[in-house]
Formats: structure tokens, C-alpha cells, sequence
């Protein structure tokens, strides 16, 4: 695996660079929601799960825990609905 990073541009480049964003942004997603910011967390996890459906498909253990991250900011939010709909997704994966 060869990844290059540029320090200056924020950028990464490579392969696997879209999975290594998304592990970056995933841990993003998850300080943002501990400080509270649900609303950015959100989307942070929102990127996150394109790549994750994009690479691995919606049938992966990765892309299941991005589901059920997000199911936990809209239970937060008090947004029960979207929540529900969310831990469904993960349900079906597993």
C-alpha cells in the first residue's frame, strides 16, 4: 500500500486514500458529536458512508457501524424517526 501525504494541501492520494479519509473522518465524526456538534458529525458520517458503500458495499461490517454511528447523533437529536430507520440498516446488514 502506497499512500502519499501533501502536509501543505490536507491532501492524500493513493491507494486506498479514500478509506484512509474515511477512518480520519469517522474519528472527526465522533469528537464532534463528544463536543456537541451533531449537525457537523453528521456530516462527517454522511462522507464516510459513501466511501464505505462505495468500496466495500452496503453489506459491510464497516459501512453497518457508520450506520449505527449515525443512528446514535439522530437518537441524540432526538430525531427518533431517522434513528429507527438508521439501526434498521444496521439490523439488515447483520
Amino acid at each position: 500500500m502506497v499512500i502519499y501525504a501533501n502536509r501543505e494541501t490536507g491532501t492524500v492520494q493513493g491507494e486506498f486514500a479514500e478509506r484512509l479519509l474515511a477512518s480520519a473522518l469517522t474519528n472527526k465524526a465522533g469528537t464532534l458529536v463528544e463536543a456537541g456538534h451533531p449537525d457537523d458529525a453528521m456530516r462527517r458520517y454522511e462522507e464516510v458512508l459513501r466511501v464505505q458503500q462505495k468500496d466495500f458495499g452496503d453489506e459491510h461490517p464497516e459501512t453497518a457501524s457508520t450506520l449505527n454511528n449515525m443512528a446514535g447523533v439522530f437518537k441524540q437529536q432526538g430525531k427518533y424517526k431517522e434513528a429507527m430507520q438508521r439501526y434498521e440498516e444496521v439490523l439488515w446488514v447483520h
